[in-house]
């Protein structure tokens, strides 16, 4: 996600053999991969730790990590050590292949201060998605409309799922993100 805070890519290699990946992210801006992250070692039977810095400091991101030769496993991890007060805030995200048929995100909660962001990202062609929200037990209330968002080729976008109701609202929300036939 954007922001301020630690942005931290693990990559472990859980194979006998040693590889070399590469990392391409993609933000809001394009695509690119930085310096130093074109050939990064990750030895058999152990994991790589590999800070992006500042880079989500104006954009989320998304990070594709390549293998030149092990199978391997990545995930992110985002800490925010300033945080609000006492509290830190921290995310993790695993890996994942493309959509390739809807899929549902539970149990958001909308309630600020706390945030739920869905992050798209279309990395070769763009992309159409529909995000329909889904009415989750006790929850109370009307469902809001369904919400189409454009994902230009080779960028990444955020939305804000509270975007869904008026300010102050409190509430728990599912989604089903979806692509439209042809994206």
């Amino acid at each position: 996600p954007q922001g301020p805070g630690d942005r931290t890519l693990w990559i472990a290699n859980p194979g006998t053999d040693d590889t070399t990946v590469r990392i391409q992210l993609t933000t809001a801006n394009g695509q690119y991969v930085p310096v130093g992250m074109e050939d990064v070692d990750v030895p058999a039977g152990s994991t790589r730790a590999v800070l992006l810095g500042g880079i989500a400091v104006d954009s989320p991101l998304t990070a594709v990590v390549s293998s030149e030769g092990a199978p391997i496993i990545a995930g992110g991890f985002v800490s925010d050590r300033q945080g609000i007060g006492s509290v830190s805030e921290f995310a993790l995200s695993g890996g994942s292949l493309p959509l390739s048929g809807p899929a549902l995100i539970t149990d958001l909660v909308i309630d600020r201060p706390t945030e739920s962001t869905l992050i798209l990202t279309a990395l070769e062609q763009a992309a159409t998605v529909m995000v329909t929200p889904i009415q989750v037990v006790g929850a109370a209330g009307s469902l809001p409309k369904p919400k189409t968002v454009q994902v230009p080729a080779g960028r990444t976008v955020a939305l804000r799922l509270s975007t869904f109701y008026p300010p102050g609202t409190q509430t728990r929300l599912a989604v089903e993100v979806s692509t439209t036939p042809g994206s």
